[in-house]
């Protein structure tokens, strides 16, 4: 059996969840800071998903006795982020009262959750949870190291109201302590260990034979680091409450990228305007990469507009950036889905250099997953968006056109599995752009670079990329565009 969720987890069920658990990561909630690691926008918190996929499985059940139902056990690993707003499917391998096999599947039909869960019934009542929410803390973070050792007994929590709105079946057939512990874990990972960077991995939960049901301080539950794993980036943490006792694993995530300041650019230029008279549109150019080509068109003479989906926010950042060291730039809001609009911000005339940096997350497939909706996901932007943009300008006239196209090397050598849709979709883009040479009479460059470090190639298994000097990088290639003849992939 297979339950669909056609439009994923809503911001309104984030904020509900947020308040139930405790875990009001940005992660989750904050579409500026999601941004800027490597989903690119906010995910589902592991927890609520799980829960949710619990609450499917238990409304099949007959639910005719009213019995409430105890956990024996939950094994849970989390395999890939659902970011919020993209449909998933729920496969129920096995589902009856007492045992439950479950699938998450993503938007592209990897498996991104599995989950194993025992139940059976209660035969007695735990001590009930504090009958409110949480109260709402700042995500700490902390070095995972300092946290060895500390074990930490916080009150469980559970809003009755915001239960039964959010998860109706499980606040009725669910013992409420584990209820309120499992949404506890959520808070623990999420808010604590490792707090504002982490990411929640697996959580193994069992039964404890030796708890005490009578227990004054049964509505309590704890945590405590127990030990580091690669490197330091890994914590496993041991937890108990509500009659469970086990183990998470959760992993620090990397920082955002933080492209070269507009100084540090100038100084590569050395005081040379090699742009000038050169009027540039720089599709994506609001961070990574982009960011870093306009900040060089700027200030190496040509004037500047870059795009975004939105002009606001980073765009505008790094036009005041360029601005306050004399350069020319401005920012505007672009979907290159739908380009219409483009002409008459660029007063009827075709840029003089297009520098297309457009991007989804990269690193979203499992590996050795390859299917046509993946395939597309990358070819909205890589293949779809440049020929939108295209076709666009076609009217103003594209001969001459300079094109910064930037490829990867990934088409050059056999790479990581997780590429193959990433590395045929610029392979398309590539033969679009090969298409543009002949029959638009522009010129484009089409380098093929190494994995260079951005928000978007941020990688939780492949650690940080080559440190490759950007800046250099793009200024050789925005000199090649800017006065090569027209070439081939290189």
């Amino acid at each position: 059996m297979e339950i669909d969720k056609p439009n994923g987890f809503t911001e309104q069920e984030q904020r509900a969840f947020a308040r139930l658990s405790g875990d009001v990561n940005p992660i989750h909630l904050d579409a500026a800071t999601a941004r800027r690691t490597p989903f690119g926008r906010p995910i589902a918190h592991g927890v609520h998903v799980v829960l949710w996929a619990l609450e499917q499985a238990m409304a099949q059940w007959d639910e005719a006795s009213g019995a409430r139902w105890r956990l024996q056990r939950l094994r849970t690993q989390f395999t890939l982020p659902l970011r919020v707003g993209e449909p998933l499917r729920l496969r129920l391998n096995a589902n009856q009262p007492q045992t439950c096999e479950l699938e998450v599947l993503d938007r592209f039909g990897q498996s991104a959750m599995s989950i194993h869960a025992v139940f059976e019934p209660a035969q007695s009542a735990l001590t009930p949870p504090r009958d409110d929410d949480p109260p709402v803390e700042q995500p700490q973070d902390a070095e995972l190291a300092t946290l060895v050792g500390q074990t930490v007994r916080p009150p469980l929590h559970l809003s009755p109201s915001g239960a039964a709105a959010l998860l109706p079946t499980l606040s009725r057939m669910l013992e409420p302590a584990q209820l309120a512990f499992l949404a506890a874990c959520s808070a623990v990972v999420g808010m604590r260990a490792p707090g504002l960077r982490s990411l929640f991995l697996k959580l193994a939960l069992e039964w404890d034979a030796a708890v005490d049901l009578s227990d004054a301080q049964g509505a309590q539950y704890e945590y405590g680091v127990t030990g580091l794993k690669m490197r330091g980036s890994l914590a496993a943490i041991g937890v108990a409450g509500a009659g469970l006792r086990g183990e998470l694993l959760a992993q620090r995530r990397p920082e955002g990228v933080e492209q070269p300041a507009a100084a540090e650019l100038a100084a590569l230029l050395e005081g040379n305007k090699p742009f000038t008279n050169c009027r540039a549109l720089v599709v994506g150019g609001s961070r990574g990469l982009g960011e870093v080509a306009a900040k060089l068109l700027a200030l190496g003479g040509a004037e500047a507009l870059l795009t975004s989906r939105s002009s606001g926010g980073s765009a505008q950042k790094v036009v005041e950036e360029i601005q306050a060291l004399g350069g020319r730039a401005r920012a505007i809001a672009l979907d290159i889905a739908d380009p219409a609009g483009l002409p008459e911000q660029l007063d009827g005339r075709a840029p003089d250099l297009l520098a297309y940096f457009a991007t989804p997350p990269i690193f979203v497939a499992a590996p050795g997953h390859f299917s046509a909706q993946m395939f597309r996901y990358y070819t909205d932007y890589y293949v779809d968006g440049f020929l939108n943009l295209l076709d666009t300008l076609a009217p103003l006239g594209l001969r001459g056109m300079r094109i910064l196209y930037p490829s990867t090397a990934a088409l050059d050598a056999s790479r990581s599995p997780e590429l193959g849709p990433y590395a045929a979709a610029k392979a398309a883009g590539e033969q679009l752009g090969l298409h543009a040479q002949r029959c638009w009479g522009v010129r484009a460059h089409m380098p093929r670079w190494p994995r260079l470090e951005t928000d978007q190639t941020l990688s939780l298994t492949w650690g940080p990329a080559q440190e490759n000097p950007s800046g250099a990088i793009l200024l050789q290639a925005l000199m090649h565009t800017w006065g090569a003849r027209a070439d081939s992939p290189e």
